[in-house]
C-alpha cells in the first residue's frame, strides 16, 4: 500500500503490527540482499532509507517462531516535510 507524505530525512520509522513476529528485517532490495533477520523488539523499528531522491520502496520481512517467513511492502516518497514520517502496516 502507499502512504501519503514526503520527507528530507533518510531516518524513518517503520510502524509495524505483528503479533506472532520473533524476528523481521527490513530492506529496500526485495531480494533483501545483505538484511539479517534481526530480533523483533516491538512496533516502532527504525531504519535508513537510501540517500536518493524519488520513490523509495521498503520490503519487510518477519519470522515466527518456528521460522515462517510472511513479507509485506510500502512505497514512500522523498523528499518535503521535516519530520521523520511514520511507514505502517
Amino acid at each position: 500500500p502507499h502512504v501519503g507524505g514526503y520527507t528530507r530525512s533518510t531516518a524513518v520509522t517503520l510502524k509495524l503490527n505483528f503479533t506472532s513476529a520473533a524476528t523481521f528485517r527490513a530492506s529496500e532490495d526485495p531480494a533483501f540482499t545483505g538484511a539479517a533477520f534481526v530480533p523483533y523488539t516491538g512496533n516502532n523499528q527504525p531504519f535508513t532509507l537510501a540517500n536518493t531522491q524519488g520513490t523509495h520502496v521498503v520490503y519487510v520481512q518477519f519470522e515466527d517462531a518456528i521460522a515462517t517467513a510472511r513479507g509485506k511492502s510500502i512505497e514512500r516518497k522523498r523528499p518535503i516535510p521535516r519530520t521523520s514520517p511514520v511507514l505502517a502496516w
